[in-house]
């Protein structure tokens, strides 16, 4: 996980955030919803084993806590910068 100070809001660096969290996205069931027609989306379900949907269901939830704790990291990082900042030192802010 990686947090990003400074100007965390140029595109280079929403580009690295995009790269650090997509795979966390891979493991959740957001593709469920957005990726396929629901009928194709359940007829894909069926043909899948049991025992591989069972393990899914812990894949899904590490992945939106991960994604979660990347959010986190990133606005605790950036409070964090801001606050080492001139302006939270002189007492200007």
């Amino acid at each position: 996980m990686v947090g990003l100070p400074a100007a965390a809001g140029s595109p280079g660096r929403r580009r690295h955030l995009a790269y650090v969290v997509i795979p966390f996205l891979l493991l959740t069931h957001c593709y469920d919803r957005f990726a396929l027609p629901t009928g194709l989306a359940s007829r894909l379900a069926r043909h899948v084993p049991g025992h591989l949907r069972a393990v899914s269901v812990p894949f899904h939830n590490l992945g939106v806590l991960m994604v979660a704790a990347q959010i986190c990291l990133v606005y605790v990082v950036s409070g964090l910068y801001k606050v080492m900042g001139e302006e939270w030192q002189d007492g200007t802010a």
